[in-house]
């Protein structure tokens, strides 16, 4: 969990509420497979859930506990 990639991730599911993989791999100038990877890795974690439309894997928070868990982990990473 505590890769920076997965953490840009939650972050942009924080601010964003849902996005397409493609949308993450823009934003992230990443390989969709890099991407893909550590999609899979927060899967497993519980911490995103995913959907499908149409051919497109579409991503949000598994849990609106999670959003809490990344603002104040952001908020501790501020303080410092």
């Amino acid at each position: 969990m505590a890769h920076p990639v997965r953490l840009m991730i939650l972050d942009m599911l924080l601010h964003h509420v849902e996005m397409p993989v493609e949308d993450m791999r823009r934003a992230l100038k990443l390989p969709k497979a890099n991407v893909s990877r550590h999609l899979t890795e927060l899967r497993r974690a519980k911490l995103v859930k995913v959907r499908r439309e149409g051919r497109s894997k579409v991503y949000e928070l598994g849990h609106p506990h999670v959003g809490v868990f990344c603002r104040t982990l952001n908020d501790l990473c501020s303080a410092l």
